[in-house]
């Protein structure tokens, strides 16, 4: 299981990881340079110099990327929100053997 608070955390190390997992291993110098790409704010400026050149403008005033911060959901649910989906997540991950648990944030 990847959690995007662990490529957060320690991007090259979680990147290391799931190359070892998928059989293809990375030098130092490529897991860099994955991280330098996948980066939140390369993607977020990649996004905005693609999307005026490739998405119609029925996206143009969308803000797809928000903060990329650990914890933000908590400035976008409502107490009712979060119950709600807690009690989904519970049904629905209920029969199986080893659940994965959620991360909502990260004690540094």
């Amino acid at each position: 299981v990847v959690f995007y608070e662990d490529l957060k955390l320690d991007t090259a190390s979680e990147i290391k990881r799931i190359s070892e997992f998928l059989g293809c291993s990375q030098t130092d110098q490529q897991i860099s340079h994955i991280v330098s790409k996948t980066a939140f704010s390369t993607q977020k400026k990649s996004w905005k110099s693609k999307r005026l050149d490739e998405v119609s403008n029925l996206f143009e005033e969308m803000d797809f990327f928000r903060k990329g911060e650990i914890g933000d959901w908590v400035n976008h649910f409502t107490v009712t929100q979060n119950r709600i989906f807690d009690e989904v997540h519970r049904r629905r991950t209920e029969a199986w053997d080893d659940p994965v648990p959620f991360k909502f944030e990260i004690d540094l």
